[in-house]
């Protein structure tokens, strides 16, 4: 992401072209409203070429796109705009042409507070995002007929308030979901001040085959190994924040250039002349915290009799 002062430094600059903008050109927009690097403008429509123009002058860097409105509507985030006869904006959700309005099916096999909440949310949504009782019923009345859902628990979590109550003392737990059973687990649970959550536990993600090349053991980072040594029985146990191929050239390099100062591997090779077996190397773990893979390797050491290190 680049360096901490980035975003800032962006938005000293966005705030800069926008001030000269607004400033500078002898017709500004009416209005100027923006969210991250989306803005939406109003000006007059002989204005509109001459001001694109002049906004991308301020700073060479920093280009902008346009999009006009097509009939008196358009899309600015996630509002589709309608500009009517008498002025005013007439806004709701908008979606994608491709957009099919699909979620959480009511006949799928998850949890019925999963499904609740998919439908508070989109209701929460159209409420926030049109303007008239029209335009929110046909959205609701869309998502519903997409997605099985009965107008009985709709009316319901329209009902709803939106307010949690706090309790206090009331031990969570979460638990695998199965159809009907879940909810007799759920039922004895609240009689003993225990609120439960479900997740399912077949997903179609469990189904599909992961395409991606394994990565070999040595090439993993955060390694704990086990190097035998080839003329003796004793063992090498290390550990490395790295993959265990970077850490076995180092050995490598502090054995060809005679450095047993470097590591306990170093020296026992060098002093005794033996060699080390690097065919028959194990990985015994993985652990990215570094106070744990230290626990391990340390483990390993004191529970093995015949060791290298010191």
């Amino acid at each position: 992401m680049g360096s901490p002062v980035s975003p800032i430094l962006a938005n000293l600059i966005m705030e800069d072209i926008e001030n000269k903008a607004m400033t500078e050109f002898h017709h500004p927009p009416k209005v100027w409203k923006h969210y991250v690097d989306d803005t939406f403008v109003v000006i007059k429509r002989k204005d509109l070429q001459q001001f694109f123009k002049f906004l991308n002058s301020i700073e060479r860097t920093v280009q902008c796109t346009q999009e006009i409105e097509n009939d008196g509507v358009m899309a600015f985030l996630d509002v589709k705009l309608t500009r009517e006869s008498t002025g005013y904006l007439d806004y709701t959700v908008y979606s994608k042409p491709t957009h099919i309005d699909r979620y959480l099916n009511f006949r799928s096999d998850h949890p019925l507070q999963h499904k609740k909440a998919v439908i508070k949310t989109l209701l929460c949504r159209e409420k926030l995002l049109t303007s008239n009782e029209t335009n929110y019923q046909e959205g609701m009345d869309r998502i519903q007929l997409a997605n099985g859902y009965p107008p009985a628990l709709t009316a319901r979590s329209q009902n709803s308030t939106n307010t949690k109550k706090m309790v206090e003392n009331r031990c969570l737990v979460v638990l695998p979901y199965y159809r009907g059973l879940s909810e007799k687990l759920q039922r004895c649970l609240r009689n003993h001040n225990i609120k439960s959550f479900f997740k399912p536990m077949r997903t179609i993600g469990d189904k599909l085959r992961n395409e991606k090349d394994p990565v070999h053991p040595f090439d993993r980072q955060g390694a704990v190994y086990c190097v035998p040594c080839g003329d003796c029985d004793q063992k090498y146990f290390g550990e490395t924040k790295r993959s265990f191929k970077a850490r076995k050239k180092e050995h490598i390099n502090y054995i060809k250039h005679f450095h047993p100062e470097k590591s306990a591997l170093a020296k026992h090779a060098l002093e005794l002349g033996h060699r080390m077996n690097w065919s028959k190397t194990q990985i015994v773990a993985f652990e990215n915290d570094f106070r744990k893979r230290r626990f391990i390797e340390s483990f390993f050491i004191n529970s093995t009799r015949s060791i290298i290190n010191e």
